[in-house]
């Protein structure tokens, strides 16, 4: 009678731990699926706004992505979605240029590594081609890369 009283006890016991483990196991590929996910967007919107302009351009646009993050203590994510912020982020050729293999690695690589990226932009918050009009928001140019200019 001990042993199987025991015996059920130690079932139990053990469908609750499995149970327990299932469920912990799906909350982090929940989390890691979401996140990895957002990743992709921002590296999208990298791609999109500087893929033509070289690695060194797609960095400069991280940094401008992360120093806006800093300064509104908001996730990459939510920096590049916010309204009329990166073209990047609307351009309806965005997935056919995350096609490029080189451009898709860059991104990615910069996207997923934002928060730990050196800044070569001195702070920038925008950035414009050379051959685009100045704007009200350019107003402190800190870097000129290639053929882009980065502003504060």
């Amino acid at each position: 009678m001990f042993f199987k009283t025991l015996n059920n006890f130690l079932n139990i016991a053990m469908s609750i731990t499995l149970t327990v483990v299932f469920i912990s196991v799906t909350i982090c590929c929940v989390y890691l699926y979401h996140k990895d996910r957002k990743d992709v967007d921002v590296a999208k919107v990298i791609c999109a706004e500087m893929c033509s302009e070289g690695n060194i351009s797609m960095y400069g646009v991280a940094n401008s992505i992360q120093n806006r993050m800093k300064l509104n203590n908001k996730t990459a994510y939510e920096i590049v979605t916010e309204k009329n912020q990166y073209y990047g982020y609307t351009n309806i050729n965005k997935n056919k240029i995350f096609e490029d293999k080189q451009c898709r690695e860059t991104s990615l690589y910069l996207s997923r590594n934002i928060t730990d990226l050196v800044d070569i932009t001195n702070g920038a918050l925008y950035f414009r081609v050379e051959d685009e009009k100045i704007q009200t928001w350019h107003n402190i140019l800190t870097v000129k890369i290639g053929r882009i200019y980065f502003y504060k």
